[in-house]
């Protein structure tokens, strides 16, 4: 019943000219490198398939996609992780939003989640990727021009699928936390502080009390101390306080209504506090919970956003209007995009832009460089897609 509805979703577009707008073009390798100047601003899509575009053969598995510029040219490039594979691999930004296959790196098995930061102050870009069957965490530092030196990893102990990166001991270097779910029993985060010339220490462990399913890093209590939030397959939040020193210090966990699937911190209200929004993907019906954050870092009543199967969610400016948005990927192969509206509120019904195979990473970013934000997402095992100028694509 549910996928049945799901499927029949797309009526819920808001008009032919928008139905017109996202119907895909023939399917082609790669985009022109050059369109037309009438589509620098208009909605439109472009497809890759990526055995083509990487000359790779087989099962892929891509995860984790980044938009960033590594190589200096102004221009971002894609980032995404094939786990099939065990490759980070670099697509280069071109003009008018093209990309093309710029090269590969190895970075252990099964590799799950990326971060794109300076971590040795050079003014290059590094690439820090955690993979389920790596057990590490796997450092490239940039030498430029989207070039990397060889990777080299720091042990976790366990199978790691979550990464982030803060100050955790106010030395001006960043940190690396990892959330670790292997067997049970041997469920925990880990943190490995940064030296500043790009390498790390030695991963410390915390145990948490149940299978961790997502991770984030705010300042929850406001004290200028980043802290750890971890979703718990036992509906909670799990949270430990930064004490500035490197340590972590458990606290009381924040209850959820049901399991979640992935945890964002992202301010919802504009009041300059980062609220949490929760994926629970794994019920049915599925639905993206709001909880509203207080000046003492407590979380209000939760808010619900029905949505089909939820897997991943952005929360930015998608349409250009000025008001943040939800875009969602679900399992059941679907992009939708819920409105920002006034105050906070959301469109009472989400518009589909992409129905299919499901949606294994997504990325929001001004991809061709124009003003306009564009989409971009992998589907199955080898199709990476974008849509291009969103708040062009006739949304009311």
């Amino acid at each position: 019943m549910k996928v049945n509805a799901v499927r029949a979703g797309t009526v819920l577009l808001a008009s032919l000219a928008l139905w017109a707008c996202l119907q895909p073009p023939p399917v082609d390798a790669r985009p022109a490198a050059q369109p037309a100047s009438s589509e620098l601003t208009r909605c439109h899509r472009a497809f890759y398939d990526l055995r083509q575009l990487t000359g790779l053969q087989g099962s892929l598995g891509p995860r984790a996609l980044r938009a960033r510029d590594v190589t200096g040219d102004g221009r971002e490039e894609l980032l995404l992780l094939l786990k099939d594979k065990g490759l980070l691999v670099i697509l280069r930004g071109e003009s008018a939003g093209g990309f093309s296959f710029l090269r590969s790196y190895p970075v252990g098995s099964t590799p799950s989640d990326l971060a794109v930061e300076d971590v040795n102050a050079d003014g290059h870009q590094d690439v820090l990727v955690v993979g389920h069957f790596a057990n590490a965490l796997t450092v490239l530092l940039g030498s430029g021009g989207g070039s990397f030196r060889a990777p080299k990893s720091y042990p976790l102990g366990n199978h790691s699928q979550r990464l982030a990166l803060a100050d955790f001991n106010r030395d001006g270097h960043l940190d690396v936390v990892t959330k670790n779910g292997g067997s049970a029993g041997y469920f925990n985060i880990t943190l490995l502080l940064g030296h500043g010339d790009g390498t790390f220490g030695a991963a410390v462990p915390y145990a948490t009390p149940d299978a961790p399913m997502d991770l984030q890093v705010s300042d929850l209590n406001q004290d200028g101390r980043p802290d750890v939030l971890v979703a718990l397959l036992n509906r909670q939040v799990a949270v430990w306080l930064g004490q500035g020193n490197g340590t972590l210090l458990p606290s009381a966990a924040i209850p959820l209504p049901e399991d979640p699937w992935q945890i964002l911190m992202s301010d919802a209200n504009g009041d300059g506090r980062e609220d949490m929004w929760v994926v629970h993907g794994l019920t049915d019906p599925g639905f993206v919970s709001l909880s509203l954050r207080s000046a003492d870092g407590t979380f209000g009543p939760e808010q619900r956003f029905p949505q089909p199967s939820p897997h991943a969610l952005l929360h930015e400016d998608i349409d250009g209007d000025g008001l943040k948005d939800l875009l969602v990927s679900s399992v059941d192969g679907h992009v939708l995009l819920q409105r920002g509206l006034q105050g906070g509120s959301f469109a009472s019904s989400p518009l589909f832009l992409y129905s299919g195979s499901w949606p294994t990473a997504l990325a929001a970013s001004d991809l061709d460089m124009n003003g306009l934000m564009d989409v971009a997402w992998t589907a199955g095992d080898t199709t990476l897609e974008l849509l291009f100028n969103v708040g062009a694509c006739g949304v009311p």
